[in-house]
């Protein structure tokens, strides 16, 4: 009978454990015992979904190495603010993983904004 109830006593250890704490078993790693909370893998799950849909921001990086490359004095105040504009909401698509459609437009918006430059009378 004591044989049974230790049984019992050691089966309720090991199911409380996982029904009572706040991590789940799929959220443990094996190898090391860690365990991630609830909140960690969600946040893991959308950083790895963010990546998957941003866009391929190696035209925009080109563009402003090309305008980094000109010679703006030329070009009137303007002209350049509007470009510069741009630039900037390029950096910020850049940075922020965007979408490919956006970085698109921006990249045709920014090749307007080089055809619109005015050069200095």
């Amino acid at each position: 009978m004591l044989a049974v109830l230790v049984i019992l006593v050691a089966v309720y250890a090991i199911v409380g454990r996982f029904l009572f704490s706040e991590k789940t078993p799929d959220e443990s790693n094996a190898v090391t015992g860690e365990t991630q909370g609830s909140k960690e893998v969600i946040t893991e799950t959308a950083n790895e979904y963010i990546k998957a849909k941003a866009g391929d921001a190696s035209q925009l990086r080109e563009q402003i190495a090309r305008i980094k490359e000109m010679n703006l004095e030329d070009y009137t105040e303007e002209s350049l603010n509007n470009l510069f504009d741009y630039i900037a909401a390029a950096e910020a698509l850049i940075a922020g993983n965007a979408a490919q459609e956006k970085m698109d437009d921006v990249s045709a918006k920014l090749e307007e904004a080089i055809a619109a430059l005015e050069l200095v009378q």
